[in-house]
């Protein structure tokens, strides 16, 4: 397969044909989508289980000091247990997705959420760090489902008008867990009290996942729209091809380095707040949900960046708004009453999500069609090696020595400036007349 990049030469055939309005605009409210095509149990059920997902991430963001304490982790192992979750969701993403082409869906989905649930059960339950490092990486290996299996089942259960408001309430599930999870987790672990408090959030996670998996076995599988085929190129002549689109590479970098933030700051922010100001899990995860209503601005301002701004001039204000998010963030973290850093952390959110919606449109138009799954799955390649391995143990290592603020002061503001500078070098590798 010969890939093309969208502002490279012109292709030999003829352009694609213009899609269908009801393809482009979505022609019905949520309630009116939920009740087409297969109706709102499958989307309802996917929906609790990415969240559930989401929110046993949050509450190991949140509870990361308690573990940390109960398992006598240094900075650097906790910042390993939680990257490990993230290492295999990205790892595994891939072949959960070919598997979910030749097999049924829904018990893919199902077995994967069972799995999740039973290890997100076994992290309350770990006694040292080799035992919450192998469990933590299990988790991620059944997390894994939700990107691949989860938008296909979404893409054939409703018909096109629909999908935009379906997938829409599906992708809620992340910030909302930000939101409520922080303070949810924090809230039990204060009711259970004592040095084990923290290990009740996963264990109710847990059960809960376990019951939703169980339920998703039952879901009716959508008719598929068309056979499926498996692919004749290998997956290393794949990446190569794309790896050559103008300015596709840098990105992939770019949105890597930005991951420095994605994965490690809402552990060692934690840190922050337990090793300074003395905060308990209820009190930190009630700040940390406050923190995280600036992504919710964040990403409505994203959106609004991606439907006005062709390619490129999408792929500049990336290399805008990443390093304005460095600095605020820097200057947050030099604020030494609460209030005023929390507010600086929420301002620095909204500019760190505003990037999510230009990077995800932008690989998008990138990438051609038949490779488009590769190239989202380099996406998470990235951020998951260059952020979620290096980035949280380079945090762990500096918080060691000099404590969580001086961490996420020296390293997180040069990666935003780092980010930016390799969004601005993909900008320049893209033709002016780059298609949107």
């Amino acid at each position: 397969m010969a890939l093309t990049a969208p502002d490279g030469p012109a292709p030999a055939e003829p352009a694609p044909a213009e899609p269908a309005p009801d393809e482009r605009l979505p022609a019905t409210g949520f309630r009116e989508a939920l009740r087409s095509g297969v109706g709102p149990r499958l989307a309802t059920t996917l929906l609790v289980l990415a969240l559930l997902d989401e929110v046993d991430r949050a509450s190991l963001f949140v509870l990361g000091p308690d573990i940390q304490r109960t398992l006598h982790l240094s900075d650097a192992k906790l910042g390993g247990v939680v990257s490990a979750s993230a290492l295999l969701l990205t790892i595994l993403g891939l072949p959960i997705g070919v598997l979910a082409d030749r097999r049924r869906r829904v018990t893919v989905a199902g077995v994967c959420a069972i799995v999740a649930g039973c290890c997100t059960a076994l992290t309350g339950a770990a006694r040292g760090y080799g035992q919450i490092l192998v469990v933590r990486l299990a988790t991620g290996a059944g997390q894994a489902s939700v990107l691949p299996v989860h938008n296909g089942l979404l893409a054939d259960g409703y018909p096109p008008a629909s999908r935009p408001r379906v997938m829409a309430l599906h992708n809620t599930a992340a910030p909302t867990a930000k939101i409520v999870a922080p303070a949810a987790a924090g809230g039990i672990a204060a009711l259970a009290g004592g040095s084990a408090g923290w290990r009740w959030p996963f264990l109710v996670t847990g059960a809960l996942l376990v019951l939703a998996g169980s339920r998703a076995l039952r879901l009716a599988e959508p008719r598929r729209e068309q056979a499926v085929t498996a692919a004749r190129d290998p997956v290393l002549q794949t990446v190569r091809e794309l790896l050559r689109i103008p300015g596709l590479r840098p990105l992939l970098l770019s949105i890597g380095v930005l991951g420095f933030s994605i994965v490690g700051t809402p552990t060692f922010v934690n840190l922050l707040f337990k090793d300074h100001y003395g905060l308990g899990a209820f009190r930190r995860g009630l700040l940390d949900g406050i923190a995280q209503v600036g992504s919710l601005c964040g990403v409505a301002i994203g959106s609004q960046l991606a439907a006005r701004l062709p390619l490129r001039g999408r792929v500049r204000a990336l290399a805008i708004v990443l390093p304005a998010y460095g600095v605020v963030l820097l200057g947050a973290l030099s604020l030494q009453p609460l209030g005023l850093l929390v507010a600086g952390l929420a301002l620095a959110n909204v500019l760190g999500s505003a990037a999510v919606v230009p990077y995800y449109t932008s690989v998008a138009a990138l990438v051609p069609d038949p490779a488009r799954s590769t190239g989202f799955a380099l996406m998470g390649v990235s951020v998951a090696v260059v952020g979620g391995v290096f980035g949280t143990v380079l945090l762990g290592a500096i918080s060691d020595a000099a404590g969580p603020r001086v961490a996420l002061a020296s390293v997180i503001p040069v990666a935003g400036i780092g980010a930016g500078a390799l969004a601005a070098l993909a900008a320049a590798r893209l033709h002016r007349d780059s298609s949107p």
